[in-house]
């Protein structure tokens, strides 16, 4: 932490920063550090609120709207139905050819199972009979 100067003189003043050496420069900028974060930091604090109130007046119109509401944020923003609109017809095309794309993946498995289990039922039905056949056939041999 540095050590603090406090001037209560014009005439002091003007004395202190009248000449050039280091010590002078480096008052003179603090001097001047210590102005810009008492006087322009509000400054620009309102500068910027003034811009942000520009800009939501000038663009919901474009996006939406804010309102107010009984809750406790006290206002929201609305989406205009256009941007709905917008922001829907440029998500619905990848969401239906994703959805597409697994449908597609299910219906590939259904057809995979349905022919193992054709299969399997075919050849038990298949063993079945050879077994029934074969046991007939013993009795008479028998």
């Amino acid at each position: 932490m540095g050590t603090k100067i406090q001037i209560n003189s014009l005439k002091a003043l003007e004395r202190l920063i009248g000449g050039d050496s280091e010590i002078e420069i480096e008052i003179r900028k603090s001097i001047v550090t210590e102005f810009s974060k008492s006087h322009l930091k509000s400054i620009i604090a309102d500068i910027d609120k003034i811009i942000g109130e520009i800009a939501i007046k000038e663009f919901s119109g474009c996006f939406g709207k804010i309102t107010r509401n009984n809750t406790w944020t006290g206002e929201h923003f609305e989406i205009s139905d256009e941007i709905k609109r917008v922001i829907k017809g440029q998500i619905s095309p990848i969401v239906n050819k994703k959805l597409s794309e697994a449908i597609n993946e299910v219906v590939i498995d259904v057809k995979y199972i349905d022919e193992l289990v054709k299969y399997y039922v075919d050849k038990s039905f298949e063993d079945r009979v050879n077994q029934k056949v074969a046991e007939k056939i013993n009795k008479i041999w028998k």
